[in-house]
């Protein structure tokens, strides 16, 4: 039997909050975990949406997965979300400053996920995409008002790349929030992207709970069963 590939994304780009503490620590334990589970002759890396530097290229050797995982930490403050003098939130909202950034970085990071896979033959291939989710939707539009306009086509066209790659290539997609329960969300658009992405991949999606790594755990004990 063909072992395994996995790709384990650390979404540090749109971990852009004082309040994403939680959002860090939790990432960490699910990448964790779900490279302990690995088994012999499979391979994974890990790759970071906003410090591409940190990655590792695809590996057995647990330590080195576990040491780029470890070197995860808040991205930098994007659009205003962290807590600045006094206490009051500099949050800007025009479509001028508003940077598109977060939801660029995430959607690139999975395109590039699945290009990496897309040439790989006769292995199951897994994406754990760990993220608090890009706030973007995935088809449709926004309002004319909304400061995310001119971020959300860039955005759409690298998921809908992903979501033709996986699909003919079959990539699964498993989407974990680390957030869980009234954890910190980059946006309304940011945990229906999450499930999404997974339930057009043939995925899971772990969202609204606080136990993450247990529900990781189950998803990786389900694939080994078929």
């Amino acid at each position: 039997k063909d072992k395994e590939l996995f790709v384990v994304i650390l979404d540090d780009g749109n971990l852009t909050s004082v309040a994403a503490v939680r959002e860090v620590n939790v990432s960490k334990a699910v990448a964790r975990a779900a490279v302990e589970r690995l088994q012999p002759g499979d391979l994974a890396a890990v790759i970071f949406s906003n410090d591409s530097a940190k990655g590792q290229s695809f590996t057995s050797d647990r330590t080195k997965l576990l040491r780029a995982i470890d070197t995860l930490t808040l991205g930098p403050d994007y659009n205003g979300f962290k807590m600045r003098g006094g206490g009051s939130a500099n949050a800007r909202t025009s479509q001028a400053a508003y940077d598109c950034q977060p939801i660029w970085l995430a959607t690139d990071v999975l395109r590039a996920a699945a290009e990496a896979l897309w040439s790989v033959p006769h292995r199951r291939k897994s994406v754990f995409f760990i993220s608090v989710g890009p706030n973007t939707p995935i088809l449709g539009t926004v309002g004319q008002l909304d400061p995310r306009l001119q971020c959300i086509a860039k955005g759409q066209s690298n998921t809908l790349e992903v979501l033709k790659m996986a699909q003919r290539a079959n990539v699964n997609v498993y989407s974990v929030d680390p957030g869980g329960l009234g954890g910190f969300k980059p946006g309304v658009d940011s945990t229906p992207y999450l499930v999404g992405m997974a339930d057009n991949t043939g995925g899971r999606a772990i969202v609204n709970t606080n136990d993450e790594v247990g529900h990781l755990a189950e998803v990786m004990d389900d694939m080994r069963a078929y």
